[in-house]
């Protein structure tokens, strides 16, 4: 629609002190914008605020039908196609609220119609509220709400994992303790050989898990992981062997897709193979009532777009329900039996405070998917 000149002065002054427009100069008053139109759809008022805000439409010969076209019902706005101009008030008599948009401004409004009776039977008052403001203050809220809660899950996380800690030091330090006896007794004993190797794995995964221990102490402590360089398959391959024996036990089938031209990622690697190892055992436990010859453990790693590596684990087991999609993530909601809720919220909190994201990607076909983007080392 052709704009028309914006109106002079003159014309300007004329509105405001013409004899039809002096009933309506209370609405100066008002600090939303205000225009009023006579039964035949004329302009016979307009207050300041709207004369600032509407300069460019505003002239003597306005109409109400004119001035309506340049808006959208806000539910069309997105698409701006024909047919969607908001002209529904222009041709009724009834007190109305109307959520619009303004293409050209790029601004929402609420839109307040009422007739003119008995001051001028059939006319139209017009008052916008201005929209935008509130809806950047209403996502600023959001915002803020999310960190928030973000804050709250990583506090109670936190606690929860270093309670968590103290209580398994001791078991392990005793643990250590005993395989080590039983490996001095072993040694040297050609005719043990198999139980000092199978003492020595034992005794290196309990080395591990006291590391991992370790690590989230500090981790929960400082608030900040220690970051290095590390490869995406070393990452990936020391995790497939710590787990090595339940993949076997399990007979599951597991298909590594790394990418051959992965650049390093900026990682504290024993945190972030926990993070891996937990969405390994997960799957494993998804998989666990399928039949041995369908399960099936994808892990594929490749760069994105936003200069993160992108590794998702993958599993043909029993799914998500739908209905539990939105809870994933929580402290201390879990659909295993003996399981504590802890493992995701945990891995979230620890791809978070890397600067990257943990997210559930919904499978196609049967089994789950989920997905870490982490950030890659600087060059």
């Amino acid at each position: 629609m052709s704009r028309m000149p914006a109106m002079d002065a003159a014309a300007s002054a004329h509105l405001n002190t013409s004899g039809d427009s002096r009933p309506f100069s209370l609405l100066d008053t008002v600090a939303l914008p205000c225009v009023v139109f006579d039964a035949r759809q004329r302009l016979l008022f307009a207050n300041r605020p709207f004369r600032r805000e509407f300069q460019d439409t505003l002239t003597p010969r306005l109409r109400l039908d004119d001035f309506m076209q340049r808006f959208h019902s806000y539910d069309s706005a997105p698409t701006l196609g024909p047919g969607t101009r908001s002209d529904s008030i222009a041709t009724t008599d009834q007190e109305r609220d109307e959520e619009v948009y303004d293409p050209e401004t790029r601004q929402s409004y609420v839109l307040h119609s009422r007739p003119l009776r008995p001051v001028a039977e059939g006319g139209t008052v017009l008052t916008l509220q201005n929209l935008t403001e509130t809806r950047s203050s209403q996502a600023r809220s959001a915002d803020l709400q999310e960190q928030l809660m973000l804050t709250s899950r990583s506090m109670s996380v936190g606690e929860m994992a270093t309670t968590i800690a103290h209580e398994l030091n001791q078991p392990l330090g005793a643990i250590l303790n005993y395989l080590g006896v039983v490996r001095n007794l072993l040694d040297g004993q050609p005719e043990h050989g198999r139980a000092l190797e199978g003492v020595s794995a034992a005794l290196l995964q309990a080395e591990r898990a006291t590391a991992v221990i370790a690590r989230i102490r500090e981790f929960v402590r400082t608030r900040e992981p220690k970051k290095e360089p590390c490869r995406v398959a070393d990452l990936v391959h020391s995790v497939i062997s710590l787990l090595s024996l339940e993949i076997r036990q399990q007979r599951v089938r597991v298909d590594c897709d790394l990418a051959t031209d992965l650049p390093s990622i900026q990682v504290d690697r024993i945190m972030m193979e926990l993070v891996v190892a937990n969405l390994v055992r997960n799957a494993l436990d998804a998989m666990s009532a399928s039949p041995p010859d369908r399960r099936f453990l994808g892990i594929d790693a490749e760069p994105d777009l936003e200069g993160h590596v992108r590794i998702t684990v993958r599993d043909s087991g029993c799914g998500i329900p739908p209905e539990t999609i939105d809870q994933l993530f929580q402290p201390f909601f879990t659909s295993k039996k003996n399981g504590m809720g802890a493992g995701l919220a945990i891995c979230r909190s620890i791809m978070e405070f890397h600067g990257g994201r943990l997210y559930f990607e919904p499978m196609q076909t049967e089994g789950a998917a989920f997905v870490c983007c982490i950030p890659v080392s600087p060059s």
